[in-house]
């Protein structure tokens, strides 16, 4: 198949290549361009941001963080699981003494609007892959969302509402202003200030996060050897692109240059 085929709406269920170890971009395709695209996951300018990105990019393939099972699960829940937040919201609201609406507009309470809505990875990329006719894989494992999915019934409790009502919250912008700093210092450290070892930000052990970066490194090499495309970006979390060596990122893995990743607030249109 090529890149100028028909791929749209198509996921990715699982790939069963082994992960080559050679250094550097050797397992891509002689004319394929590649890079590695980071994102703060709920990013409210993300939306935006990534269609800037991918419309001048123009990528054959596209390549999200999101399994399958996490798109069928907020495709059949989305709205249920909306419904609910805001109940609970409000019954929060009336046991804290707040005002609803200020309540429903809490900083807070519209992260996790945003955790459990579709991300505005796969909308953006969606949307692009439809309006190009290209292609547009999930490459995360869904036993991995299985897990983290799991922890959102505590997530849009009362109790946890309410508890986070009373944490004080800075604005959406300028939460994710911090973290794409941070993302900037792990993703082009100086030489000298960059620790042995990352936090690891993924919800798990560290082995965890190995068996995670190495199957998404094994997933993007089998489908860009079976698609061949022109132009493929992987779109992520920013940890994924963090130029470490332990515990050992999907940029390390699959033996990227800093010049191939980029972050997603640089594409501001």
């Amino acid at each position: 198949m090529s890149g100028g085929g028909t791929g749209s709406g198509t996921f990715l269920g699982s790939v069963t290549m082994m992960v080559d170890e050679a250094s550097g971009d050797a397992w891509l395709p002689e004319n394929t361009q590649f890079c590695l695209l980071g994102t703060v996951h709920g990013d409210p300018r993300g939306f935006q941001r990534l269609r800037h990105f991918l419309d001048g990019f123009q990528p054959d393939l596209i390549l999200v963080e999101m399994s399958p099972f996490a798109w069928a699960y907020r495709k059949t829940h989305g709205h249920a699981l909306q419904r609910t937040l805001t109940e609970n919201v409000r019954e929060a609201a009336i046991l804290k003494g707040w005002n609803q609406l200020r309540a429903l507009g809490h900083p807070l309470v519209q992260a996790i609007r945003r955790q459990v809505a579709m991300p505005f990875e796969f909308r953006a990329s969606y949307r692009y892959a439809q309006a190009h006719n290209k292609w547009l894989l999930l490459i995360d494992r869904s036993d991995f969302s299985m897990h983290l999915l799991a922890h959102w019934s505590h997530l849009l409790s009362v109790s946890n509402v309410a508890l986070l009502l009373t944490l004080p919250a800075s604005s959406e912008p300028r939460t994710a202003m911090s973290h794409y700093r941070r993302a900037r210092k792990e993703v082009y450290p100086i030489p000298g200030q960059m620790p042995a070892m990352a936090d690891v930000d993924d919800g798990g052990a560290e082995s965890h996060w190995l068996e995670r970066e190495y199957s998404l490194a094994e997933r993007i090499r089998g489908v860009v050897a079976a698609i061949v495309p022109n132009r493929c970006v992987y779109v992520g979390g920013w940890e994924h692109l963090r130029d470490q060596v332990e515990p050992v990122s999907l940029r390390r893995l699959l033996g990227v240059a800093s010049g191939q990743c980029h972050l997603l607030d640089d594409f501001d249109s």
